[in-house]
């Protein structure tokens, strides 16, 4: 009878534990499921955030770079002049300050003391001061000497309560027949750099990547332990994601967070039809249990139904956690070969530094000129020296015997040297130093600086002409602006050149309410080619490309390297998006074709990123950046094909 009673119990409570049972393993197997979509979703934010934080990180090194690389051509030319005056001093900073955006200050300092400055003007007082008793400069200054490389330091507070970086490069001699700047320690060369411009042509306060915040700090160059130098030290404390800026001396330390916060979308969904689909079975199996003449077939067939759907479950678990496996690898791959692009710009900057020759080329000035003299009497010279003799190739005595001095003029410039000749004969004051072309007897053109005076004696009215030739300095100039405004390589327009015709196509855009389209390219398979044969035959790669985009567009419009294995196009007068579409696939299809350079085939292929003025930006930042990101749209879908910033 106890027997029997036990044997009822347990049948009494069977139905509600086996209910139970499949209403918790169902509810567990959506819970699980949940939280791992939840942490998939977390991870590829983290990653989306890294991929443009690197941008930034590329913009940063790259800028560094550059200003060290224009300060090397000051070092190059004091290393082989080093007793240059001050005239030259002051003609090759202007030319750099032409060059460089946010730039305060170019200084000399031989034997560490300031000799020459610029610009002179407000700054006098400062002459003559020893850099090493600065506050808080004798540490770096030290370390470049020691190091004979250049140091970038930073931020300082300067005398008027801004802030600025400081790049500092030792200048050893260069000895005739010895190796280059292996000589003795001469002096240094400072660039001072506004801190605010700096930051904000490399995008870390302005908007250029809006969705983000970013922090930076490691100020002089001692990364995660040093001081902040821009945003707000909280980022750092926000879960963010890191990254170190490499500088000629130790490093920055970025930090970047989402504007919005760490969000995951919402996965509630999974956990709420995971606990429908529990509730569903265990009805299921409570109809199934209650039916009396079935009892033991329906308990069977019920524990049956729950194995089932557990094992559904853990089925679909396993395929949402290989998919997020294969995602991960697929982010992870696509962030290893934007660091790989990074890395191949890096060498390209790099390899600048190795061009010692070519910089020595393009800076060679003489340093002491003869000057020569000549006195005009109606039209005529009647006085003139040796150095005027070697200058002209005409022998002092032709010069003395009636030669008009207008045939010392080249031809060019003649008609408009007799029209002032004349004015200030007839008493009219204008300039006395002007710059000309004269042409020797050989024929050979040159180009001088005249400083004029009159001088009346008695009744004759005398003129005395000091002639300097500058043509060299006029080459050097002509040298350092192409340079600086022309990629060395493929002697396409560089960055500097890119963002000044493109703040010109924006202007003519809105004067005219006209539009224009802005292609962001980036190669395909050009690092497999670069591994596989050489940088050699990647330059020439580069250089067939170059021709073949060239050729793509119109003589109006521009191509220009941006660094490495990218270029960016402006096509001015695009107001259809299908002009810009024809002219991008007519890029792919030419790069797509095979190129044989040296006898080795070379396959390459080309992603490219639109923007279209105005409805894709109205700045040269936005423009630039939503090109770039449908660049990176285009690699997403196979490569070798272009995208819209609006799809």
């Amino acid at each position: 009878m106890e027997a029997c009673l036990s044997s009822d119990s347990q049948a009494r409570w069977l139905p509600p534990l086996i209910v139970a049972a499949v209403v918790l393993v169902v509810g567990i197997a959506s819970l699980i499921l949940e939280r791992s979509e939840s942490q998939r979703l977390a991870y590829k934010q983290r990653i989306e955030v890294s991929n443009q934080m690197n941008i930034l990180r590329a913009r940063l090194e790259g800028n560094i770079q550059a200003q060290l690389m224009l300060a090397r051509g000051l070092v190059s030319f004091v290393s082989t002049h080093p007793a240059l005056n001050d005239v030259q001093f002051q003609e090759l900073a202007k030319v750099l300050v032409a060059q460089i955006s946010g730039v305060r200050m170019i200084e000399l300092a031989r034997n560490n003391a300031l000799s020459h400055i610029h610009p002179q003007q407000g700054n006098e007082k400062t002459l003559g001061q020893d850099l090493l008793a600065r506050k808080g400069e004798r540490e770096t200054i030290l370390r470049a000497i020691s190091a004979r490389r250049g140091v970038f330091s930073g931020p300082v507070e300067l005398d008027d309560g801004s802030t600025a970086f400081i790049v500092r490069l030792p200048v050893y001699l260069t000895e005739p027949g010895h190796v280059s700047e292996g000589g003795k320690y001469w002096g240094l060369v400072q660039i001072v750099i506004d801190a605010q411009d700096f930051l904000d042509e490399a995008g870390v306060n302005s908007n250029s990547l809006p969705g983000l915040i970013f922090a930076l700090r490691g100020q002089g160059g001692k990364g995660a332990s040093g001081n902040m130098i821009a945003g707000e030290n909280g980022i750092f404390s926000a879960n963010p994601v890191l990254a170190d800026v490499t500088l000629p001396e130790g490093s920055w330390q970025i930090a970047a967070v989402p504007k919005s916060g760490w969000s995951v979308p919402g996965t509630g969904w999974i956990l709420a039809s995971g606990l429908l689909l529990a509730l569903v079975s265990g009805l299921f199996a409570w109809f199934l249990l209650r039916m009396s003449a079935r009892h033991s077939a329906l308990m069977k067939l019920a524990t049956v139904a729950a194995q089932r759907s557990e094992m559904r479950l853990s089925k679909l678990k396993r395929e949402i956690e290989m998919r997020i496996e294969m995602r991960s690898r697929a982010l992870i791959q696509t962030n290893q070969e934007l660091l790989n692009e990074i890395s191949d710009r890096r060498q390209a900057i790099q390899k600048l530094h190795e061009q010692h020759t070519f910089s020595l080329a393009l800076l060679r000035a003489q340093s002491d000129v003869d000057e020569g003299v000549l006195v005009i009497q109606d039209k005529r010279i009647v006085f003139a020296n040796e150095a005027l003799a070697r200058l002209s190739g005409y022998p002092l005595d032709e010069l003395l015997n009636n030669f008009p001095f207008i045939n010392l003029v080249h031809p060019d410039q003649r008609e408009a040297i007799m029209a002032k000749h004349m004015r200030r004969l007839a008493g009219e004051q204008f300039e006395n130093h002007y710059e000309t072309s004269l042409i020797s007897k050989n024929g050979e053109r040159h180009e001088v600086e005249l400083s004029v005076a009159v001088v009346h004696d008695g009744k004759k009215i005398q003129i005395v002409v000091v002639v300097r030739d500058i043509t060299e300095r006029k080459l050097l100039q002509e040298n350092l602006q192409h340079m600086a405004h022309f990629d060395e390589l493929t002697s396409l327009p560089n960055r500097t050149l890119f963002f000044d015709r493109l703040k010109r196509a924006l202007a003519d855009a809105r004067r005219h309410g006209s539009g224009f389209a802005l292609l962001f390219v980036d190669l395909d398979g050009f690092k497999k080619v670069n591994d596989a044969y050489g940088h050699q035959l990647g330059d020439q790669l580069l250089n067939e490309v170059a021709r073949r985009m060239e050729q793509c567009v119109r003589e109006s419009d521009t191509v220009a390297r941006m660094g490495g294995d990218e270029f960016a196009i402006i096509l001015g007068d695009i107001n259809d998006a299908d002009d810009a579409r024809l002219v991008a696939q007519k890029i792919i299809n030419s790069l797509s074709t095979s190129l044989t350079l040296d006898g080795k085939d070379c396959h390459i292929g080309a992603s490219i990123g639109i923007s279209l003025y105005p409805q894709d930006g109205e700045s040269s930042e936005s423009m630039l950046t939503n090109a770039d990101s449908a660049m990176y749209s285009a690699k997403s879908k196979g490569k070798n094909t272009y995208c819209f910033v609006r799809g």
